[in-house]
């Protein structure tokens, strides 16, 4: 899960939380792993079950957990898929790589944003990739 700050949105600030911290406590999406990377918007996350990630450091009673720190549009995505999936047995894996204020062009390549309309391939497009 990647992108700009959007996707950064911690779980702590979403009205949903604790329906989702509820389902994690009750055995539910053990099959989810993850993983965040440090960026200028989320802390550093090992890779953890979610059922690890309510109770460290401390519970998501407090509010304090690892949960809560994880994006909220990447769990959320995941908590889909499985529920779709109706299989809480295949497993998925997230990484959080979000980073807050950066450009759109560094997220696509060349041929995807010379497809959108009113945008250009300048060279100040180039320092993002080098194609």
């Amino acid at each position: 899960c990647s992108g700009q700050s959007n996707m950064a949105l911690q779980l702590h600030y979403t009205m949903s939380r604790n329906v989702s911290f509820n389902a994690i406590k009750a055995g539910q999406y053990s099959n989810v792993r993850i993983h965040g990377l440090y960026s200028n918007m989320n802390p550093a996350q090992p890779w953890q079950k979610v059922s690890d990630a309510i109770q460290s450091p401390e519970s998501c009673d407090t509010g304090s957990c690892a949960f809560f720190k994880f994006s909220s549009t990447c769990w959320y995505f995941a908590e889909s898929l499985s529920d779709r999936l109706q299989d809480h047995n295949t497993p998925i894996g997230l990484i959080h790589t979000a980073w807050g204020g950066s450009m759109i062009e560094a997220w696509l390549d060349n041929k995807t944003i010379s497809t959108c309309k009113n945008a250009s391939l300048g060279a100040g497009n180039q320092k993002y990739h080098g194609e």
